[in-house]
């Protein structure tokens, strides 16, 4: 070893310590640059002649020593572009030279690891050392990714072309019980054409009995529809009408006051004291004197009546309780005029002795009796016979083949006979009979027949058929105090039920209800929005009430009407001709059924839902569709896909479109039947979509890069690989923190992120220097005392060559 040997090994590790400090102070600027991977130094001994007997110092190499596979720092950003990789692999990217606004791409693969991407100008995605992505790309012609040679990845799609609808998927609920005479609401889903405009289809339903339902579907401006036209119209029609209350002759008001004498005798009526009574609103008074008496008293009024010549045609008698009584209780009876007209009549007295005026506040007599049959057969057929019995006439009436087979239907008929008869027959004069107990909207229940007898007091006889049940009558009562009074009522009034029968939702049907044979009545024609007879019967009333030339008002009771006449019938008819016109040819109305008459409309196009128990789907059928070419699921089994297909034409080709209800028989996702009285729309969606317009670009985690649209699309462009290299170390750095493969670095292989072992993707974020700035300030002092020291070597040495040199002075 030589002092020049020292003194070489020591300016070597000046130099060895320089490169050393040299990657310091790189890592040190580089601590924030995005994806920087620092540097080592790894020193390596040079040795020239080292053995047992002896050692030649040779010095020290410093090489740099890589870190390219350690992870740095992960940051969220706000930028959804950027990218992250927490784990193996990097990005591949290409340099690429803008000409003429084109960029040129080299060839050349690059690795990095800063993902701080973003769209340039041109609609590339370029970190901020102007990197270009580089990706998977879709096939021509399609939307699938092909896995092959990644190339720079650019946003092109500016535009989003439209695209036609296709299918629409509807949950929702139908009422079980809808609101009465309420239109249930449309349930309208807006879908886009084949040009990208947005039209609509709106579905009206309309429930037509239990578990059935229609549904008609619209396409406003297509020129075919899903459902179109009508189809001959269900029957509709009056039913038999049923006396309620026959032609009678008005009878006359009968009232009564009551002069009762009180005091001691011989003053039984008060001396001075007033007593009076007031007729139609006109007072008589009279003041007693000391020899008047209740008799005198009584006869002072009635004289004042008849004299005043206002109540000519008034029957005014008195009644005395004791004829052999001077003042025993006078009764005063009126009785009003033969015309039906009602009167009122009041008294009043000042006697304070307790004497009293008093009229009669409500009517007394006889109380008629009432006989009840119940009509209880609820399955009648054809060649059954019933009959009832009243005082000796039986009534009786055998079922057709071509009657309606309805309880209350077979009932009426029976019950008709006996109104002919209490109107024509005179031993049955006076005797009255109702009809009652039919549930309206539902077919045979009991009906019950109530027949009230003549106001005589006197009882009558009762019997009935089997299957017709005689309830125990309510007795008849005989005239209280033998007087016949008949208050405040001065007659009545024909009264005919008239049912309507038939099944509602069709358009044009015509119910017409005749005031006379000369032409005149109302009509009322149905526009399809009718959810019940009820609905119909309550419009036909509101008609008839409203026309001033109407002989009759109108009151709904259930699916039909009651109708009574404004006047009375004076002098009864010869015969029970009922409300409306006789059988006149003349007429412009119907003449079947007694004057009322109908005409049929017809049933709109539509499709047939039937729910099964438990309110799920049954059923499909497009048998009604009329000219619409809407149509239902082949098969109809059990969890089958239950749909309706049809066809529009909006002027640019026909579009098939397909409504899915969910599955037969489940109540999961689709149209049900539960409980309520509104349409409720769960969830409604459609596949079209308008043009749109390039909004945004997202990554995904998957590393699918996905352009945004304002029309609410989103599409996928291209996916990001993730390139795995056998040895990260041996890849060879250049500008911009970026790689290029070596033969050192091996092979590459690129995979989706998460895959094979890549790293996963960690998007809208940044990987950070893997830079630590106390452990590179801490090998500054190290390295930087190092270097003090091997000067020192220098020094040494050059102090002892200066002693060598100086041996020959």
């Amino acid at each position: 070893m030589s002092v020049f040997g020292a003194m070489t090994t020591a300016v070597g590790g000046l130099s060895a310590l320089s490169k050393s400090l040299g990657h310091i102070s790189d890592n040190i600027a580089n601590s924030q640059t995005i994806g920087y991977k620092r540097v080592e130094t790894s020193f390596q001994t040079l040795v020239t002649q080292s053995s047992s007997s002896g050692h030649s110092p040779g010095g020290v190499r410093a090489r740099p020593d890589f870190t390219n596979g350690v992870q740095g720092n992960i940051s969220q950003t706000q930028t959804a572009t950027n990218m992250a990789i927490s784990g193996n692999g990097f990005f591949q990217v290409s340099r690429g030279e803008e000409v003429g606004g084109n960029v040129n791409f080299n060839s050349q693969a690059y690795f990095t690891r800063a993902g701080d991407f973003s769209l340039d100008k041109n609609g590339f995605l370029r970190n901020s050392a102007g990197y270009y992505l580089n990706g998977w790309t879709l096939q021509p012609g399609s939307n699938q990714i092909v896995k092959g040679t990644p190339q720079p990845i650019r946003i092109q799609q500016l535009i989003d072309n439209p695209t036609a609808t296709s299918s629409i998927n509807l949950q929702a609920n139908l009422p079980l019980t809808p609101k009465a005479d309420q239109t249930l609401a449309p349930i309208e889903v807006p879908i886009i054409d084949r040009n990208g405009e947005t039209r609509s289809v709106t579905m009206n339903w309309r429930k037509q009995g239990t578990d059935q339902w229609r549904l008609q579907i619209d396409a406003p401006g297509s020129s075919i529809q899903p459902t179109s036209g009508t189809l001959a119209g269900q029957p509709q029609s009056f039913g038999t009408p049923l006396e309620l209350s026959q032609n009678t002759t008005p009878q006359r008001q009968v009232s009564l006051v009551t002069l009762t004498p009180g005091g001691t005798a011989p003053n039984e009526i008060e001396d001075g004291k007033a007593y009076s009574i007031t007729l139609n609103g006109k007072t008589f008074s009279y003041t007693a004197q000391s020899f008047d008496t209740s008799e005198s008293v009584m006869g002072n009024l009635v004289n004042q009546v008849n004299a005043s010549g206002s109540f000519s045609d008034y029957s005014l008698e008195i009644l005395d309780s004791d004829a052999s009584n001077p003042n025993s209780t006078m009764r005063l009876r009126v009785t009003g005029p033969s015309d039906g007209s009602a009167f009122t009549l009041a008294s009043t007295t000042t006697a304070t002795t307790g004497s009293s005026m008093a009229t009669n506040a409500a009517p007394s007599g006889a109380t008629a009796q009432v006989s009840t049959f119940t009509f209880n057969d609820l399955s009648p057929g054809a060649g059954d016979t019933y009959s009832l019995s009243i005082n000796g006439h039986t009534f009786s009436y055998t079922v057709t083949a071509t009657d309606n087979l309805r309880t209350e239907d077979i009932a009426t008929k029976l019950a008709n006979q006996a109104n002919e008869a209490f109107a024509n027959d005179q031993s049955l004069a006076g005797f009255h009979l109702s009809v009652s107990g039919d549930t309206a909207g539902t077919d045979n229940d009991p009906v019950t027949i109530s027949v009230t007898g003549p106001s005589t007091g006197a009882a009558f006889t009762a019997a009935s058929s089997a299957s017709i049940t005689t309830a125990t009558p309510t007795a008849a009562v005989a005239e209280a105090s033998g007087f016949g009074l008949a208050n405040a009522v001065p007659g009545i009034k024909q009264q005919v039920f008239l049912p309507l029968n038939g099944v509602v939702g069709d358009v044009g049907d015509v119910f017409t209800i005749p005031f006379g044979g000369d032409g005149q009545g109302v009509s009322y024609t149905t526009d399809g929005t009718e959810q019940s007879m009820e609905t119909i019967a309550t419009r036909l009333a509101a008609l008839v009430n409203g026309n001033a030339d109407s002989p009759y008002t109108a009151k709904v009771s259930g699916a039909g009407l009651v109708l009574t006449r404004r006047t009375y019938t004076n002098p009864p008819m010869a015969t029970n001709a009922g409300l409306g016109p006789s059988r006149d040819e003349a007429s412009t109305f119907p003449s079947a059924q007694n004057g009322f008459g109908t005409t049929d409309g017809r049933t709109p196009a539509h499709l047939s839902v039937t729910f099964g128990e438990g309110g799920v789907l049954q059923s499909l059928s497009s048998g009604n569709r009329g000219a619409g070419n809407a149509t239902v699921s082949p098969t109809q089994n059990a969890n089958d896909p239950a749909y309706v297909t049809f066809t529009v034409d909006y002027g640019n080709g026909p579009q098939e479109v397909r409504l899915n209800l969910g599955q037969f028989g489940s109540s999961v996702n689709g149209l049900t039947q539960f409980a309520g009285s509104d349409v409720e729309v769960f969830n409604k969606t459609q596949d079209g979509f308008t043009r749109g317009t390039f909004r945004d670009l997202t990554v995904l985690s998957s590393g699918e890069v996905v352009a945004n649209y304002d029309n609410g699309r989103s599409r996928v462009l291209a996916q990001v690989p993730i390139v795995q290299v056998n040895n990260v170390d041996g890849l060879q750095k250049v500008d911009g923190n970026a790689w290029v493969p070596t033969t050192e670095s091996g092979a590459q292989r690129l995979t989706a992120a998460g895959e094979n072992g890549s790293g996963n993707l960690v998007v809208s974020s940044t990987e950070g220097s893997n830079v630590d700035i106390a452990d590179e300030f801490t090998k500054l002092i190290v390295t930087q005392r190092a270097y003090s020291a091997n000067t020192r070597v220098v020094n040494a040495s050059d102090q002892m060559l200066q002693d060598v040199l100086n041996l020959s002075r």
